[in-house]
């Protein structure tokens, strides 16, 4: 089964997530749509694609973080909006995620373990979750809650490297 594309998800999110099920204000949905804007053509740009042409994939945390910096940096916005952007960007991935239960994960390469680690901030459900479906792919995985991590060696012993 193909995964929906991006269109859908966006007209899902800010139809009927944001505007029926949430009962937004108008203005946080025009201060969501704006920052799709920006973020779809900074991405577009960025992989020298049309924003027609992305796919939920291309947007990654790695294209999040690097459009965060980008809209503080270079447009000069403040911390405010830089959060508010991020809450806009957080907002649309709980949305799908909680929609589409069966997103492919990610899988291991052939030979082994990848050589990145992550650290994963927070240890609620989601948290967890991607911690553990990233260490069964293979990642070093390092699970943060406030200023104390918990520590490899537990996590070690809670996902066995047999899993992986």
């Amino acid at each position: 089964m193909r995964p929906a594309p991006l269109p859908y998800w966006l007209h899902a999110f800010f139809h009927e997530w944001l505007g029926e099920q949430r009962n937004c204000s108008r203005h946080t949905i025009l201060s969501y749509r704006d920052t799709w804007r920006l973020y779809l053509r900074y991405v577009a740009e960025r992989l020298s694609r049309s924003v027609s042409a992305l796919s939920l994939a291309d947007l990654s945390a790695k294209e999040a973080l690097a459009f965060l910096s980008y809209v503080e940096s270079e447009r000069g916005d403040t911390i405010g909006t830089r959060n508010c952007r991020l809450a806009a960007i957080r907002s649309f991935f709980r949305f799908v995620a909680d929609r589409e239960r069966e997103l492919p994960r990610p899988s291991a390469p052939p030979g082994g373990r990848h050589p990145e680690r992550v650290a994963v901030i927070g240890s609620g459900p989601a948290g967890l979750t991607a911690a553990y479906d990233l260490r069964l792919a293979g990642y070093g995985v390092t699970v943060y809650e406030g200023d104390t991590p918990i520590l490899e060696r537990e996590w070690d012993e809670a996902v066995p490297r047999d899993h992986v």
